[in-house]
């Protein structure tokens, strides 16, 4: 489920509710890829528990935050 976003500081987020943040970037990327131009994209996650994102693309990641 989508619960929102927000553009802006030069980037812009989705952010996704789900269980599974691999399947949902894996169909999200399925659904936009070829629309539009994805070099600067960095994507992440963070498990509702915790405080800290991760960083899931591009491959090799260290640092994931939203501004």
């Amino acid at each position: 489920m989508v619960d929102g976003h927000d553009i802006g500081a030069g980037e812009m987020n989705v952010f996704i509710f789900t269980n599974n943040a691999k399947a949902a970037f894996d169909k999200t990327m399925s659904l936009i890829q070829g629309m539009y131009d994805l070099k600067g994209l960095i994507v992440g996650y963070r498990k509702f528990e915790e405080e800290d994102d991760t960083p899931m693309s591009p491959p090799g990641s260290e640092c994931f935050r939203v501004s």
